[in-house]
């Protein structure tokens, strides 16, 4: 074969790389672009050789000759897998659907298997005779197109093209870090999808998509998948995730193929700016005799600040008459979080503290003696049982940007420090406090490290120490802008630390194979930094440790991609620059558990992405149903209204096929016969 160099850009190769080219069973790519439009060739001509004169090589040729010159390039179904097992060349089957119960059922299992490749089907019920028409052969009466489209219906549900995420995974949507089990009816039967009205928006890899249906899976086996960074999430087996493969390849995987090692994708920066959400509305009746106080009535900075600080160092009691308060244990040398919490405790309830300072204690107590303001926050879902037990509260992860900003700021400024060495750490007994922590941070921008103190022999209690630092440059300077603490002091030192500590936490794997394409020597000359070889040798210095089979190989960090970027042409044209553009954070396979748990799923037509739990997740697809019935059918005013019950038909689309006759009595405003397509008469 005459084989040509192909005009693919780089943004076309990286595509490539993504959706078509052949992988092995761990994900790795295979094939070069060159491989596949060979392989898609080769398929296409090979019917040629069924045939005496055909003739093989010519369309072999032709077929490959056009693909490469970008004349012609066939769908996706194609390109993926021509030459390949599964050999599905169309996305689209039109299924017959003869009038017996053999051919009835033959038809349903060729939709069940072409869905399970991740096909799509159209069904003709037009042949299937009308409901309450005679069946001879049995004596009995037929049942009508519209109970087998329930059959239908059924079989192709089952069959789901992906996998799902257990109930408490939060999803990354427009209004907020929502558990999925918040997004839909989970008290629908397993197996069956539920239509939003609206559709639901959500963050997904290339930005807010529109997720059209809510699945319920119900118990299934899954994978609790952690990462050496502390983050983790709950999935099915067959439910997939975005990695880095060992090519620098940016493809999907099967939970059930992830491996210690691997190196997963999350996305930062996933934390809309603002919500709909709205404080619940507070019906408390106080008794006569208790004092009157403001209660907010929407999220802000300052009350996410205040809350902060009570999940930090607060707590909430009532007594047997069921009066409350709520109280603020502060440090002695805290004097300004003590005087930024009286501050908010005015502007916000304007109610003020007793302040209560035992004999050589370090510390001072604030003590609000409002029932009215205890009740409410717990009304609000903010509440501190004991310390072990606290949790991020619901509002933070849904209050919008401006709360959530305000609370970190808080719950640093009572339980977190920054040290001289540059880390930012919060420190928690409640290892939930720290996991809702982690996932807020990522969807602001900002990555963590999780670590375990578990010797705590010199320490006020037993139980283990869950600290988390801020690891990356881009990371930490977000917190410094926007978050900070209270304390100037502490906001001092963080404008004093050398981010460089950071660089190293935050890498880009696996790309070596990258660089070598990036660094071939063109041929000998004399131009700047060349050498009579003809290599670039300056930057052969920059990415020696990049390259495959180096001796001292060193990992890439995305400040060393930026400045890379920045000082060559090469590199800011390859497909690297992707890596600064796309707001992911990489991290590596630390764990992985079996389990089982109630899971549930999202149907994203768009890309299939969602974010989950901060890693970048495959959506559950249905293969795609039209059903077709003919104008003159008897049942087609059934037909027209069979998904206006949304529990019966949810997998189909419904289409009307129109006749030249039904056309000429519409022109001419007439009545039209409906034919039963059995005996081909008009019914009566």
């Amino acid at each position: 074969m005459d084989k040509k160099n192909l005009s693919f850009s780089e943004n076309a190769k990286t595509v490539l790389k993504k959706r078509y080219l052949a992988k092995d069973v761990s994900g790795d790519v295979v094939e070069s672009p060159e491989d596949m439009i060979q392989r898609v060739a080769d398929a296409i001509a090979s019917a040629e050789e069924k045939y005496a004169n055909g003739d093989f090589e010519h369309w072999r040729q032709a077929f490959y000759d056009m693909m490469a010159e970008l004349k012609f390039l066939p769908n996706s179904p194609t390109l993926m897998n021509a030459g390949r097992e599964l050999g599905q060349l169309s996305a689209c089957f039109v299924l017959p659907v003869e009038d017996s119960m053999e051919g009835i059922f033959d038809s349903i299992k060729s939709a069940a298997l072409i869905h399970k490749s991740g096909g799509g089907t159209g069904f003709s019920f037009s042949r299937l005779r009308p409901k309450g028409a005679t069946v001879k052969s049995t004596g009995g009466v037929a049942s009508g197109p519209i109970s087998f489209m329930k059959v239908f219906n059924s079989a192709t549900e089952a069959v789901k093209q992906g996998g799902c995420v257990d109930e408490n995974t939060r999803i990354s949507t427009a209004e907020g870090l929502v558990k999925i089990k918040d997004l839909g009816p989970c008290d629908l039967p397993e197996d069956s999808w539920h239509k939003y009205v609206v559709p639901l928006k959500l963050y997904t890899d290339e930005g807010i998509k529109e997720a059209d249906e809510f699945y319920v899976h119900g118990k299934a086996k899954v994978k609790k998948i952690t990462t050496e960074c502390g983050y983790s999430v709950t999935i099915t087996h067959k439910h997939r995730l975005r990695v880095i493969d060992s090519d620098g390849n940016y493809v999907w995987k099967y939970a059930k193929d992830i491996k210690k090692g691997d190196w997963l994708a999350l996305k930062k920066n996933t934390y809309p700016e603002t919500t709909d959400y709205r404080l619940p509305e507070f019906a408390y009746e106080p008794p006569f005799n208790v004092k009157e106080i403001i209660l907010p009535q929407e999220p802000s900075e300052d009350l996410g600040e205040f809350i902060g600080c009570f999940i930090g160092n607060g707590s909430i009691s009532f007594n047997e008459r069921g009066t409350g308060r709520v109280i603020f244990s502060v440090a002695d040398e805290e004097s300004e979080v003590l005087d930024r919490i009286i501050s908010l405790g005015k502007k916000l309830f304007a109610v003020e503290p007793v302040i209560n300072k035992k004999p050589e204690d370090k510390s001072s107590n604030l003590f609000y003696n409002s029932t009215v303001l205890a009740q409410w926050l717990k009304h609000i879902g903010v509440d501190k049982v004991s310390s072990m037990d606290v949790r991020v509260p619901e509002i933070a992860f849904r209050g919008g940007m401006r709360f959530a900003i305000g609370f970190l700021r808080g719950l640093f400024s009572a339980d977190g420090y920054v040290s001289k060495e540059g880390y930012v750490t919060l420190y928690s007994v409640s290892k939930e406090l720290i996991d809702g922590v982690k996932e807020l941070l990522l969807a602001l921008g900002i990555p963590s490290r999780t670590l375990i103190n578990t010797d705590r022999r010199d320490s006020f209690g037993k139980s283990p120490v869950y600290k988390l630092n801020i690891i990356t440059k881009e990371g930490y300077a977000i917190f410094r802008d926007k978050i900070g603490f209270i304390s100037a002091a502490k906001n001092d030192r963080l404008d004093l630390i050398d981010d460089r500590l950071f660089e190293y936490n935050d890498v880009i794997p696996y790309q070596q194979l990258v660089f070598a394409q990036i660094y071939i020597g063109s041929g000998k000359g004399c131009g700047p930094g060349r050498t009579s070889l003809g290599a670039n040798r300056e930057l052969y210095r920059d990415i020696q440790h990049y390259l495959p089979n180096v001796a001292a190989p060193r990992n890439l960090n995305r400040s060393r991609l930026r400045y890379l970027v920045e000082k060559y042409k090469e590199v800011a044209e390859s497909p690297l620059k992707w890596f600064l553009e796309n707001d992911q954070f990489y991290d590596k396979v630390e764990s992985i558990e079996d389990d089982e748990a109630f899971t549930l799923d999202l149907s994203v037509p768009d890309n299939n992405t969602y974010i989950a739990a901060g890693f970048i997740s495959h959506n559950t697809r249905r293969g795609a149903n039209m059903g077709i019935l003919r104008v003159d059918h008897p049942d087609i005013l059934d037909f027209i209204k069979c998904k206006k019950n949304d529990k019966e038909i949810t997998n189909f689309n419904i289409s009307v096929a129109i006749t030249d006759k039904f056309m000429e009595a519409l022109q001419k405003d007439e009545e039209y016969d409906l034919i039963d397509p059995h005996t081909n008469k008009p019914t009566g």
